[in-house]
């Protein structure tokens, strides 16, 4: 079993490379969306046919590309040993053939539609596609939220559809209604045309301050400006919109259970949900309340998301530290994704850690939004030798988008639930198996996958939690299914499953995984700079080390 990942939120992330001069290409009108180059690999059939980064890939062997599944399909059902690519390269049309002498395409690529006008009955099409979609595919839309007040959301939006509306605009509409069933898991993706290509054409449109929240009241986290404002600032408005009425309504278009993990979300999306919902482009007209208590105004200048990318290391990060005065290692992750590249990152880990005979690790998934449970499965195996399991069960919803999912389900039903169980099993033999003391950082941000290890490491004891509550939930829907709206071109993502917590607790109770020692963020800690949090662990291990060498 697996939870889908919320990095698809983050996608986008990826799309920005260094150097693109101002609309130096334009996106085809007409279809979409758009497959445009991020990077090219080394020796790949892309490289090899002399494809380039910011290409626009329209169709390979005469078959268009709208979608990451179109794109992976046609190349791996090519019947031919040639290959004929039609491009658009700045405001040129290229044809590029060669013959196949590898079998991996190699281009990393995001899709991109611009901002075009729907009709009243393009979007409706959609509407009834969305709702359609969300009642057959999801296990219970209504847990929590009524199926009165849901639907009643549902006819006003049907009623404000009047006049042709722009794909940004539909979006707003639409995100909040499908927010309201409040599952991180079930969210429609944020509409990257016109952001992604001003972004991808080097226009600085991003906002340079990277902000954390914090009881509604927000603080300059990083600071990529020109202009100097200290860290733990407080950013009181932006554009003369106060900070607590923006983050009041912003938050509104996020999905997720619990409304400390809506905020985290708005945090990392937030330069793309300001430009989407305001369309603020820079400058930046802010006040700033300064860390000695005087009020100032700055303009500040956009930047190039590739720059902001870059200062912030926006990403999938997998650090090991070792802290040789405390005999402890320090692992952290963004994601349970990747499956090889995890493995084989967790094996050197793993390595070292015995060669240096360290005896306490330190895991720090407060920045890990999920993945696959078979991944988050390596590192347990790593930890205990102990018999458990990721999940006590669940259920899955059959619909007939999700059947082929589940063909090793005998005699399946349309719109049936299956329930299933799952029993604990033992680890097998690991000789780098880590005998000492583990601690797992988790914040408002941990989710997904990444809480389902939080809480087989509470349920059994595997380690000592430290930290903020989870921003996922202990038994929880999930398993996003995908699918796109016919005419937006929207994705939309739909919880499929239902997971209890490895305790066998089934009840969708209203918190994240608690931790064993809780440390909340505060605006004095923001404005200090200090990780309270690995320093309240640094220290648990240094009382340990001395309370050992006492005995």
């Amino acid at each position: 079993m697996k939870r889908t990942y919320s990095l698809l939120l983050f996608l986008f992330f990826a799309l920005v490379s260094r150097g693109a001069s101002s609309k130096e290409y334009e996106l085809p009108t007409g279809k979409g969306p758009w497959c445009v180059v991020e990077k090219v690999e080394k020796k790949s059939v892309a490289e090899e046919i002399g494809i380039k980064p910011l290409d626009i890939l329209l169709s390979i062997n005469g078959k268009e590309i709208h979608t990451e599944k179109s794109l992976r399909n046609t190349f791996n059902s090519l019947e031919t040993k040639l290959i004929e690519v039609n491009i658009v390269r700045g405001d040129t049309k290229l044809i590029l053939k060669d013959s196949l002498k590898v079998n991996k395409l190699g281009i990393t690529s995001v899709f991109i539609i611009r901002n075009r006008y729907l009709s009243t009955a393009e979007m409706k099409e959609d509407l009834d596609t969305l709702y359609y979609a969300i009642n057959s595919i999801h296990p219970n839309p209504y847990a929590r939220i009524s199926r009165k007040k849901f639907n009643r959301s549902k006819n006003k939006l049907y009623e404000k559809i009047k006049d042709s509306l722009r794909v940004n605009d539909f979006w707003k509409l639409t995100t909040l209604t499908v927010a309201e069933i409040r599952d991180g898991h079930t969210w429609l993706k944020y509409p990257i045309g016109e952001w992604g290509y001003k972004a991808l054409s080097g226009d600085s449109i991003t906002f340079p301050l990277k902000l954390k929240f914090c009881k509604d009241k927000a603080y300059v986290a990083e600071n990529f400006s020109n202009i100097r404002i200290e860290t733990g600032s407080r950013l009181l408005s932006i554009n003369n919109v106060p900070m607590e009425k923006m983050i009041k309504k912003l938050k509104e278009y996020v999905s997720g259970e619990l409304y400390h993990f809506r905020l985290s979300v708005l945090e990392r999306m937030f330069p793309q949900i300001l430009h989407t919902v305001y369309q603020f482009e820079g400058p930046f007209n802010v006040e700033v309340e300064l860390k000695d208590g005087e009020v100032r105004r700055f303009e500040l200048k956009g930047i190039n998301y590739y720059d902001y990318k870059t200062y912030s290391k926006t990403g999938i990060n997998f650090n090991f530290n070792n802290l040789p005065e405390i005999n402890a290692g320090i692992l952290s992750f963004d994601c349970f994704w990747f499956e090889e590249k995890f493995d084989s990152l967790i094996e050197e880990t793993f390595t070292e850690i015995k060669e240096k005979e360290l005896n306490y690790l330190i895991i720090d998934i407060r920045e890990n939004r999920g993945g696959a449970s078979r991944i988050a499965e390596m590192l347990l195996n790593y930890l205990t030798d102990e018999p458990y399991r990721f999940f006590a069960g669940g259920k899955i919803k059959i619909s007939r988008y999700t059947k082929e999912r589940v063909n090793w389900i005998e005699d399946i039903k349309i719109d049936s639930v299956y329930t299933f169980e799952s029993k604990p099993k033992a680890p097998p033999e690991n000789p780098l198996r880590f005998k000492g003391k583990v601690y797992v950082l988790t914040s408002h941000c941990t989710f997904s996958t990444a809480s389902g290890f939080a809480a087989v490491i509470k349920d059994y004891d595997i380690g000592t939690l430290v930290g903020e509550e989870t921003g996922g939930l202990p038994s929880c829907y999930g398993d996003s299914y995908r699918l796109y709206l016919p005419n937006s071109k929207l994705g939309i993502f739909i919880s499929w499953k239902y997971f209890i917590r490895p305790s066998g607790n089934p009840e969708l109770i209203n918190h994240g995984i608690l931790p064993d020692i809780q440390v909340e963020m505060t605006p004095k800690i923001i404005q200090k700079g200090i990780d309270t949090v690995m320093e309240k662990v640094k220290n648990l291990i240094r009382k340990d080390l001395k309370e050992s060498s006492n005995i």
